[in-house]
């Protein structure tokens, strides 16, 4: 009786991490994704009500894969540049860029040492601080990889890209971003 149930409770954890290690991320298109009352560098708040009507592109990185968010940004700027505003500095562009900084793994760090090293690597008061990590843990990318997420005006997602730029990656996204650019 002791063995069967030890090898029941073994089948069952098994079955459990299988179907863990099998489910899909949470965040695909048409999910909902709302960053309201994210915190910035500035340490002001996200409010997606406050701009309505626009669609968002997320850049969700850490400090590890930095770079990748930067060759997507220079590869839609490129292509974008007269679309595109900052979140804080909107002023009628169809899309707003919101930096999101995953901080999980830096939870301990007081929030001026994190604005002070954003600000040294060039960021500006308009970068989200994730704290915990949502963001990434949604789109259920490797920590390696770098998200880049179009966000709708109905606040629902668009297009996710993760890892590298590369033109056939951003096929997609930039069909999504030239939708919402008109």
């Amino acid at each position: 009786m002791r063995n069967w149930l030890l090898l029941h409770s073994l089948g069952a954890a098994m079955m459990l991490l299988a179907s863990v290690a099998s489910a899909d991320p949470a965040l695909k298109p048409g999910s909902p994704l709302d960053l309201s009352g994210m915190p910035s560098v500035g340490g002001g708040k996200f409010e997606a009500s406050a701009l309505p009507h626009r669609a968002f592109l997320v850049f969700a990185s850490n400090r590890q894969n930095a770079d990748q968010t930067r060759r997507w940004g220079d590869a839609i700027g490129a292509r974008f540049k007269d679309k595109l505003a900052k979140w804080t500095e909107e002023r009628g562009e169809p899309i707003l860029i919101v930096p999101v900084l995953d901080l999980s793994s830096a939870r301990f760090m007081p929030q001026s040492v994190v604005a002070g090293l954003v600000k040294m690597m060039g960021g500006g008061n308009d970068v989200l601080l994730d704290w915990k990590g949502v963001v990434s843990q949604q789109v259920g990318a490797p920590s390696s990889d770098a998200a880049v997420i179009l966000i709708g005006p109905d606040l629902k997602v668009q297009s996710i890209v993760t890892g590298e730029y590369s033109p056939a990656a951003a096929t997609p996204l930039f069909a999504a971003l030239e939708a919402d650019a008109k």
